[in-house]
C-alpha cells in the first residue's frame, strides 16, 4: 500500500520517531481524519497513529482512510461521509 523504498522507509521512521515527542491531548470535540491511501505529503501510517493516540487520550476520533486517493483526494472522496458525520454532531 505504501510504496516507499527502504531509505525513504527509514527517514520516515525517524520523523514518525521525532512526532512521538509531541503531546497529544484530549478534544473535547469530536474530530474526523480522512487520510488519502496514496498520500505522499502526509505519510498514511503517521495519520493512523495520530489518530490513535488522539483515541487513547480520550477523544472521539472518526479515522477513515480512502484507497487510491492522494494528498488532496480525501477533499472529494470524504464529503458524503464527512457531511453526515458532521451532521450527527452536535456542541455540547
Amino acid at each position: 500500500m505504501y510504496d516507499v523504498d527502504a531509505a525513504e522507509r527509514q527517514r520516515l521512521t525517524r520523523l514518525m520517531e521525532h512526532d512521538a515527542d509531541i503531546p497529544i491531548v484530549r478534544h473535547r470535540r469530536p474530530v474526523f481524519i480522512a487520510q488519502g491511501a496514496a498520500d505522499t505529503v502526509v505519510y498514511p501510517p503517521a495519520s493512523k497513529t495520530t489518530a490513535d493516540q488522539l483515541a487513547a487520550a480520550g477523544t472521539d476520533v472518526t479515522f477513515r482512510f480512502y484507497p487510491g486517493a492522494d494528498h488532496s483526494g480525501p477533499m472529494t472522496a470524504a464529503l458524503p461521509e464527512l457531511l453526515a458525520w458532521a451532521a450527527t454532531q452536535t456542541r455540547s
